[in-house]
This record gives C-alpha cells, structure tokens and sequence, in this order.
C-alpha cells in the first residue's frame, strides 16, 4: 500500500519570560509535525511523539502507515536537543498538534503512540488532558496549561516505552561519582566498569541493593544543588537567568554488565548506545548537558512531573503495551511497570520475540508487531469493548487478612490462595456490569502487590460487551487439592492441615463465579519450577522499580511460591483436559497451543 507524506508546522503563541529554543520569536512557537498515511479515509489517527527524538521515518510509524492506518509524528519544539527541554512545553506541543489534526484532518479519534521516551510524555499528556492542570513548571516557573487546548485521547498505545525519563537516568547513573566537580574521582566498590571492583557479575542482591540506593542518592544531590542555584538567581533578582551544567557518567546500569538482571533476549553486555563503558561518558548519553530548569522538569527523580508510572494510574484509556524482548534501552520491567500501573480496565500486554528497539536489527519481526496494533485497533472500530478484570485486585486488605491469621492460621496472612479474596465484591461487581451507564458508573477495586494493599477503586462508566477475568487460580475449585500435606514444606509450616482445609473450604464461594463464565482459558508452564523462576524475574522488576527486594534470591522466591504448589499443580491437572483453550509456555517465554 502506497502513502503519502505531509510535512507541516503548527504555530502558536504562550506566555513566556524567556527562550530556551534557537532561533524565532519570544513567545511564538513552531511545531514540525508530518501526517503519513494512505490514499484512504479514517476518522482515527495514531499520534507519535517523543520529547527530543524525531521519529516519522521509525520502521514501525511506515509499518503502521502501509498497514492502512493514519499515523502523525509530532516533533515538539527541542527536536534534537533536550539540554533546556521542559516537558510542560512538550505537552503544550503535542496539544496544539493534536487539536490541528481534529480541526483541520477531520478525525474524531486519537490514538496516542508512546514509542520509548513518548510512552511517559504520552501519559503526561493524558493526565494533564483530563485531570488537573499544572500552573507552573517543575521549577516553580509560571506556565499555565489550564490555557492550552489539549484534546483527550481515545486511546494508548505504549511500544517499547521506559516509565520515565527521570527514573530511566536514575537507574543508568554512575553511583560511583560522589563529587560532580571531579566526575572522574570514582570510588571502586561502585564502579562496575573498574576491573578492581570486587563486586563482580551476577551481582547479590546486597550489592544491587546499594547500588540502587547510590544512584537515586546522587539524583537528588543533583536536584538539591540545582534548586540551590536558582535559588540563588532569583534571590539576586535574576529570576529568567539559567546556569548550563554537564552530567557525567550516566549509562552504568547494572543490566549492561550482569544479564541476570532484568532478564531478557537482549545482547548481553551492551546498551542501544554502544559498549556501555564507552557510553557512560560519551557526548550523547542522557542528560549530559542540561540546565537548571531542564533537570528539575525532565531529570529529577522526585520533581519531574512527567512520571509515567503516577500519570499511568489516572489513565484509563484503552490501552495497548508492547514489550521488545531483545530491546537494549527499554527492558521488559519497564513495560510491566507501565502496564501494572495503568489504571485502565481494558488494557493488555504482548511481547514480541526477538525485537530490537528499533526494529531495524529484526525488520522481518515488524509486520507481527504491525498485527498486533492492527488488531487491537479493531477493537474499538467494530463498537466492542472489553472489560479485564484481574482476580488479584480482589485480594482482602491487609488488616483482613491478618484478622484472619489471628483467628485460623498465619499463613492466612499471605495473599493468593482461594479464601483470600473479597469474593462477595467480586461477585457484586459482576451483578452490576449490565446497568453501568455515565450516571450509573460501578466501581471497580484494585490491589498493590508492592504495597500489599488496596489501592483506590477504578470508576468504569460504559457497559463491556465482554469481560475477562484474569487470574491464577481462575477455575479453581476443592477437588484440585489434597488436604493432606503433599510436600515438606507443608508438613513443616501446616501440619495439622487447617490452613490448606480452610482455603479448601474457601474455595467453594468461588465456584457460582466459575459456572458464569463462558468459556475457560488456561495458560499454564512446563513445571513449577518455571512458576519460581517467573516471580523471581517479576521481584527483579520489581526491586529496579522500588529499590527494595522482598526476597533476597530465588531461594527466598521458591519459599514464598510453596504457598501456592498445591494449588497450582492441582488447577493444571484439573483444568488441562477440561478448559475450552489451553495455552503453553516454555521457559524461554515461547507460547503455544496444547488444545482449542
């Protein structure tokens, strides 16, 4: 399918006591955007954009555009250099491109495509869009986006996105630079570039939990001396004076040296920068020159506002994630912590096998991805909607289940097994799903594994045409286990069996929900083995995200997951011969039918 490019600009006007772009008119702004699409109609529009990357040539922007779809790149003002780049501005851009393409393309839906550094601002965007509007930048600068026209999205599409470029510097930062002014005095024991750093890969998780520390402690000694500064300036009377700085050493992720961390199908021991020791000083690494008011916007850890994992939770869009298994910038936590954090109900998330971050190295893995976005568009177009709703978000609170230690077991305490879930709420909910209307939204709970506790409820306000309900031990019921110990750990921690029989017991207010479901899916692993090995991944995601490790190493892990060997060995053999589809998945993250 042939398509035709359309350059343009979009010009506006702000507020604003000083330039931090080459070249124009105090206060006159000029967005370059290109409109790629075919010789057909849509009344739909895939919006890219990204903070400092120009992006309209991408392999998946042509995949996506000869693919049938209408697709506009929206470059914001900083277009190849973020070194005073406000990311408040950036979502003044994308709103004025946006609002172009409604007023003058006639589409009536956006789709906005957050690829790498424009998954956050895409969230960013959202947020600001439907939530309350900030009045000021980072900096305390007064830059009032109540005034700028920022049309809703309809949906979002997240591919191969980071959580943020504040957090992505973070966790690529040189630990071992303690003094900015000597950036190449480094202490040893956190210099994982240093071959007498005694701390050598697979780092244990003491070590990569120092590190951790290390590298945000330097992000906010950052932030502390640059808010110092302005300080500083306006107490001087000189509150539009800027100070430029340069920030060594800030590709030193601990993944670029040990592949065990954040485990994927990268190429081990480089980055999408090069050899990352290389990198680590090199002229193009992220924020090497930056300002004042640039790093508290986009580099700070704790004062940008352009946090995608905080936007993500008041976005509830439909939404699509893609994770790149062999991306070497955004590693797959990035892209579960997106997607845990979105606070859609209809949202998913696919891999796809072998993928650069780019799709240049693995052009012939383009057209699946292509699919992929193709098909969850059709979603909407063909007037269905689908509603998930995960189990997990049905766990009792905490003082719940502690009340329940108290009073049967204190392994009732830990989350997962049947009994400790609100079933009653669940099934509430799904008595509710036919009336939910604009004036009759329902609410919907959700759960935070980090926190151990219920989050804030979800609001849905349109009636799904389907809902999926998603959950390990979905289908489910008393028969699947014995309530005799059927290993050692059991024996050791529940030898009486009241624990397992009570859960046994639980489980059978789950069956009414179970007998409502039309049809069953089970996707189970080789082994449970393999079940260990995958929380074991999920708390390596999880620790890079928090700094924090609930368990310090896979033996830790396969001590918590014997909560669960019982149930889930039982579930498999039950649901195998049973479930209308039954899908595989091999230890390498391969999928495959076994039945339906």
């Amino acid at each position: 399918m042939s398509v035709q490019r359309l350059p343009y600009m979009v010009v506006f006007e702000e507020d604003t006591g000083f330039k931090d772009v080459y070249g124009g008119a105090l206060g006159m702004v000029a967005v370059e955007a290109m409109r790629i699409a075919p010789d057909t109609q849509s009344d739909t529009a895939i919006v890219f954009s990204h903070p400092v990357g120009g992006g309209s040539f991408l392999p998946m922007v042509n995949g996506l555009a000869h693919s049938g779809h209408h697709v506009i790149y929206a470059n914001t003002r900083y277009r190849g250099n973020d070194s005073a780049l406000l990311m408040e501005k950036c979502v003044n851009d994308l709103g004025a491109v946006i609002a172009h393409a409604k007023e003058k393309f006639g589409y009536k839906k956006i789709v906005l495509g957050g690829w790498s550094g424009g998954g956050s601002l895409s969230l960013f965007y959202q947020d600001q869009a439907t939530g309350t509007r900030l009045k000021h930048t980072a900096a305390g600068d007064p830059y009032d986006l109540s005034k700028a026209e920022l049309p809703a999205a309809d949906a979002v599409l997240l591919l191969a996105a980071h959580v943020s470029r504040a957090v992505t510097l973070t966790e690529w930062m040189d630990p071992s630079i303690s003094d900015e002014a000597t950036p190449f005095t480094r202490e040893t024991a956190l210099n994982i570039y240093d071959p007498e750093n005694p701390n050598k890969p697979p780092y244990d998780a003491a070590y990569v939990t120092r590190y951790r520390a290390e590298q945000l402690a330097r992000n906010r000694r950052i932030t502390a001396w640059v808010k110092e500064r302005l300080a500083d300036l306006r107490a001087a009377g000189r509150d539009n004076y800027e100070q430029a700085f340069c920030v060594h050493g800030t590709m030193a992720d601990l993944r670029w040296t040990d592949p065990t961390q954040d485990p994927s199908d990268r190429t081990p021991y480089s980055c999408y920068l090069g050899e990352p020791a290389v990198a680590n000083d090199g002229p193009v690494g992220l924020a090497r020159f930056t300002t004042l008011r640039s790093w508290l916007s986009q580099w700070s850890y704790d004062d940008s506002p352009a946090d995608g994992l905080t936007n993500a939770a008041r976005v509830t869009l439909p939404a699509l994630v893609i994770n790149n298994t062999a991306d070497l910038a955004c590693t797959p936590s990035h892209a579960q912590r997106l997607y845990d954090a979105l606070g859609s109900s209809d949202k998913s998330h696919i891999h796809i096998k072998g993928a650069d971050h780019y799709y240049i190295e693995r052009r012939d893995l383009l057209d699946g991805a292509v699919s992929h976005v193709s098909d969850w568009l059709k979603t909407p177009e063909q007037g269905k909607t689908t509603l998930t709703l995960s189990l997990d978000d049905f766990y009792l609170s905490q003082a719940a289940r502690q009340k329940l230690a108290d009073d049967i077991h204190p392994l009732c305490a830990t989350r997962g097994v049947p009994g400790t879930h609100d079933v009653a709420r669940l099934a509430d909910v799904l008595s509710k799903l036919d009336g939910i209307g604009a004036a009759t939204p329902l609410a919907v709970p959700r759960f935070s594994k980090s926190h151990d506790d219920r989050l804030d409820d979800v609001m849905v306000s349109a009636r799904p045409d389907f809902v999926l309900l998603e959950g390990w031990c979905v289908g489910g019921h008393e028969k699947c286990i014995e309530r005799t110990a059927q290993n050692d750990w059991e024996t050791m921690h529940d030898g009486d069996a009241i624990w397992k029989g009570w859960s046994q017991e639980a489980a059978r207010a789950y069956q009414p929900i179970w007998d409502k479901c039309n049809a069953m899916m089970l996707l189970r692993q080789e082994d449970f083995e393999a079940v260990i090995d995958s929380r074991w991944l999920q708390e390596q995601g999880n620790a890079a995200e928090s700094g924090v490790w609930q368990f310090a190493d896979r033996a830790a892990v396969a001590e918590f997951c014997a909560h669960y060997q019982s149930w889930t060995l039982g579930i498999w053999k039950d649901l195998t011969p049973r479930a209308d589809f039954v899908i595989g998945r091999t230890p390498s993250y391969d999928y495959y039918s076994m039945r339906g």
